[in-house]
């Protein structure tokens, strides 16, 4: 599935979970609304970069179920001393250069440390066999090591015992003693 052609939610807890895409197809979809509120401003570009950039901010306590487009226009209402209001029949479309102006300015803001990175496919079970190996060295070691120190008569086997060897009698060299 497309991301632009995902519900204003999942592209919020996309872009939460930190996916520049969830966040893009915010600005293509809502870029638009946002331009139009701040048309009147001096540079209306930049204020509605610096209303995305609030809504950047404002994205890790953001609710995914709470609408957005009311919520980019209260944003861009503080950014203009009197907002445009938006036609029924919805914004007039904006520049492309406009929008990818934005978009640069936006991916350079765009905070670190929030993608979640996917584990490659090996990671897991080659961490599963590092852990099982760890456990085969470790489990005998333990218990060994506590036995020892717990009792160490409980690791003879056998006593030792001195028995005589058994020779043939032909074969044994007597000394001469004193």
């Amino acid at each position: 599935m497309q991301v632009t052609a995902r519900s204003d939610a999942e592209l919020v807890r996309l872009a939460q979970q930190g996916a520049t895409p969830g966040f893009a197809a915010l600005l293509y979809r809502y870029g638009p609304v946002v331009r139009h509120v701040v048309e009147d401003d001096a540079d209306p570009v930049g204020a509605v970069t610096a209303t995305f950039v609030a809504a950047m901010r404002q994205l890790p306590k953001r609710d995914p179920a709470e609408p957005v487009e009311p919520w980019l226009r209260e944003l861009a209402a503080t950014k203009v001393d009197e907002p445009v209001p938006v036609p029924a029949a919805g914004p007039p479309p904006m520049d492309p250069d406009e929008r990818d102006e934005i978009w640069a300015e936006l991916y350079l803001r765009w905070p670190d440390g929030r993608v979640p990175r996917r584990a490659p496919r090996w990671l897991v079970p080659a961490a599963v066999l590092v852990v099982l190996l760890a456990l085969a060295v470790l489990i005998p070691y333990v218990l060994l090591t506590t036995a020892v120190d717990r009792e160490p008569e409980a690791l003879l086997l056998e006593e030792v015992v001195a028995r005589p060897i058994e020779a043939d009698p032909d074969d044994v060299e007597l000394e001469d003693g004193p």
